[in-house]
Formats: structure tokens, C-alpha cells, sequence
């Protein structure tokens, strides 16, 4: 790779990066404003949705990590 196209390749990623962060901006924003509108019971309701995505998610990893760390099967 030269230095002209690290040169190029490092714009390019400043301007995604750029572009991601506007994003993220606006979605935190929405994310505000629908909290704002929840009742208690749906804060709750979206808390322990949150929490048991949460849970399948480590389960998968911790089942991911057995496989690898298992011999393998002859």
C-alpha cells in the first residue's frame, strides 16, 4: 500500500467514522425521546426484555467457548 493510498484509506474512514457518529447522535436522541414516553410498567417490561436478550446472548458465548475449548470428535 503507498502513502498515497494509507492517505486515502485514512479520509475514507474519518468520513464513515464521521458519518457513524451523526447516526448515533440521532439515535440516542430517539431512544431519549421514546423513554420519555414509557410508562413504568413498559420500562420494566423493556428491562427485562433487555436482560434476557442479555442472558441468551452470554449462553450462546459460554456454549461457543465449551465447543472450542472440547477435543475435537473422532
Amino acid at each position: 500500500m503507498t502513502d498515497s493510498d494509507r492517505v486515502e484509506r485514512y479520509l475514507v474512514l474519518v468520513e464513515k467514522l464521521e458519518r457513524l457518529e451523526d447516526e448515533v447522535r440521532l439515535l440516542q436522541g430517539e431512544v431519549r425521546t421514546v423513554m420519555e414516553a414509557m410508562t413504568e410498567a413498559e420500562e420494566r417490561q423493556a428491562a427485562e426484555k433487555l436482560g434476557q436478550d442479555h442472558a441468551a446472548k452470554f449462553r450462546a458465548l459460554e456454549r461457543h467457548m465449551e465447543q472450542r475449548r472440547s477435543p475435537p470428535v473422532e
